[in-house]
């Protein structure tokens, strides 16, 4: 793969290489769904990627961070696209991922890491992570 590319893939992921740095990455991508104005694309440099601070980029955008709920049919019930914590890949290490889509079987996750995923109901649930316990 080419060294260090920021851009946003076909499927609108802000695709990173390094899990450092997929939590900023998911932000933008998150950012990117909820822009509502036509054609105007997020443009970033590997600088500005860097130094960006997502809770100063959300304000910006009047954007507000919430907690996901862990209850299944709550997160069913928000706004969405909306950001989740999810347990994937190797050691099933948590992950900031875009809950973009859901529908009846299945629900679609945006993962600066791996690209878009598509899950069944009962897998997202397996690898939501329960914020309460």
């Amino acid at each position: 793969g080419q060294a260090m590319s920021y851009a946003f893939d076909s499927d609108g992921v802000f695709r990173v290489e390094d899990p450092v740095e997929a939590e900023r990455a998911a932000y933008l991508t998150l950012a990117r769904l909820w822009q509502t104005t036509e054609g105007q694309e997020i443009a970033i440099t590997p600088q500005e990627f860097k130094e960006m601070d997502p809770a100063r980029l959300l304000k910006a955008w009047g954007l507000y961070q919430y907690p996901t709920p862990s209850e299944y049919r709550k997160i069913l019930a928000l706004a969405y696209p909306s950001m989740v914590w999810i347990r994937a890949g190797e050691g099933m290490k948590l992950r900031l991922m875009v809950l973009s889509e859901i529908q009846r079987d299945r629900i679609t996750l945006l993962d600066p890491l791996a690209g878009k995923i598509q899950l069944s109901p009962e897998k997202f649930q397996e690898k939501l992570l329960p914020l309460l316990n």
